[in-house]
Parts: C-alpha cells; sequence; structure tokens
C-alpha cells in the first residue's frame, strides 16, 4: 500500500525540491535520485502484483465512487515500470545534454511533474482522477515541447496544445 502511494508522492514532492535545491548540480541530483527511486518503487510493485494479484488502494476515507482509488493490476505494473525505466534514463542523458541550457532547473520540475503525472495515469482507478492526472502530464509536457527561446520551440509549443 505505501509503495503505490509512494509512486505518485515521490515525484511531485522531488518537483517542488527541485526550484530549491539551487543552480549546481542540485537539480540534477534529486532528479536521477527520483526517478531511480520511482523505478525501484514501480519494481516493488510490479512483485507484489506477481505475488498478490491486483492491488486497490483508497485514499482520503471516502467510499470508491467519491473518493481517490489507486489500482495497480499486471498492465499498469508493466506500464509503471517501463514509464520509470524510460524516465530514469532521460534523468540520466539530461545531465550533460542539459548543461548548454540556463534553465535547468525549469527543466527537471517540468519534467519530474511530467513523470508524476504519467505515474498517476497509469494507477488511476476511476475517470475523475485519470483525467487530473492527464492533465498534469499534459501541462507540463507542453512546456517541455516549448522549453527554450528559438522560434521552432515556440512554434512546436503552439502546435502541441492546438
Amino acid at each position: 500500500m505505501t509503495t503505490v502511494l509512494a509512486i505518485v508522492s515521490v515525484g511531485l514532492a522531488a518537483a517542488f525540491l527541485v526550484p530549491l535545491a539551487g543552480r549546481r548540480r542540485g537539480p540534477e541530483l534529486i532528479a536521477c535520485a527520483a526517478t531511480l527511486g520511482l523505478l525501484l518503487l514501480s519494481l516493488r510493485a510490479a512483485a507484489a502484483v506477481a505475488g498478490r494479484g491486483t492491488i486497490a488502494v483508497g485514499l482520503g476515507g471516502w467510499p470508491p465512487p467519491v473518493g481517490i482509488i489507486l489500482v495497480v493490476d499486471g498492465l499498469s505494473a508493466l506500464m509503471l515500470v517501463t514509464v520509470n525505466l524510460v524516465a530514469f534514463l532521460v534523468a540520466l542523458y539530461a545531465v550533460d545534454y542539459m548543461d548548454r541550457y540556463t534553465g535547468r532547473w525549469a527543466f527537471y520540475t517540468l519534467f519530474l511533474l511530467m513523470t508524476a503525472g504519467m505515474n498517476g495515469v497509469c494507477l488511476a482507478g476511476d475517470l475523475f482522477n485519470l483525467f487530473v492526472f492527464l492533465e498534469i502530464a499534459t501541462l507540463s509536457s507542453y512546456a517541455l515541447v516549448a522549453f527554450g527561446t528559438e522560434r521552432e520551440e515556440l512554434e512546436a509549443g503552439f502546435k502541441y496544445a492546438v
């Protein structure tokens, strides 16, 4: 149960810690550590699903039609492992790639928010929370597409939004 909650909360917490980390190598360290942690948590959730079957976690104490329900089954566990493996590899690659940009902390904040949103989409057990997590992932990915100040980047961001 705590593994499922941590998969959503680690990405969000790391996204809010990155702006506080400073401008040197703090954002890169937080992003790499958070995505590695998310990968390990998703592997742990996949192992739990393989051993016990589908896991459903209710949040907030509300009954299922109203409350937040996070569900991990075989397909969502596979998707979690895939999303977090790719996120970890992107975070590692971005360490050197982002050296030429000045807003590294903004990139890592948006990247971690997008990862948290994608993890939430994989875990959502109802349509409302699926929509909320999809909006988090979509808005942060829109900002990542438009990241930078060149004409092509802004045009790509506009096309993505449309």
